[in-house]
């Protein structure tokens, strides 16, 4: 019996101090396929994902997918929003956790991707036709703020430093 108990207090010590470290996850999701008004598409959008942690508690989440100049993903851009797919020639979707934590915040994370050439574009359209696609829902992303960024340059990675994690890079 004591060797019983003995060995549960180890696992709730080895859980708990698991659970003090701070860890950054990284995964790939994809997207399928894609409609706007009478065309549809077979072809599918890869977003990286990287999330933080602080324990057991998740402190920012991101997801990010390089929109191709030939991508049929572009047929959402509506109106004025067109001419991005010339003025900026590398364009990303980026959707992020807003306020999830106080700690970690929207406006640190929109730093640090100025930092690596990335600058907001305004695309409220190409932003509601993404929201309505089934896996925008099926993900769980009604939370999350969805954005476009557009780079100058070609982007081949992506960096990201937060206050007491280690540096985070991935290649996009």
């Amino acid at each position: 019996m004591k060797r019983i108990i003995s060995l549960m207090g180890i696992l709730v010590f080895i859980a708990c101090s698991s659970m003090s470290e701070k860890k950054v996850l990284k995964d790939e999701i994809v997207m399928n396929d894609g409609v706007y008004k009478m065309k549809s598409w077979t072809e599918d959008l890869h977003f990286k994902r990287v999330s933080w942690y602080s324990r057991a508690f998740m402190e920012f989440d991101f997801y990010m997918a390089k929109i191709d100049k030939d991508s049929p993903f572009n047929s959402w851009l509506e109106g004025s929003e067109i001419d991005l797919q010339n003025s900026c020639p590398e364009l990303f979707i980026v959707v992020s956790t807003d306020n999830f934590s106080k700690v970690l915040n929207d406006g640190m994370f929109k730093d640090q991707l100025e930092k690596n050439s990335l600058k907001e574009v305004s695309a409220p359209n190409f932003i509601n036709n993404f929201k309505l696609h089934p896996d925008f829902v099926r993900w769980n992303m009604t939370m999350y703020k969805s954005r476009l960024f557009c780079s100058s340059k070609e982007i081949t990675e992506v960096s990201i430093e937060f206050p007491s994690f280690h540096t985070t890079t991935f290649e996009i």
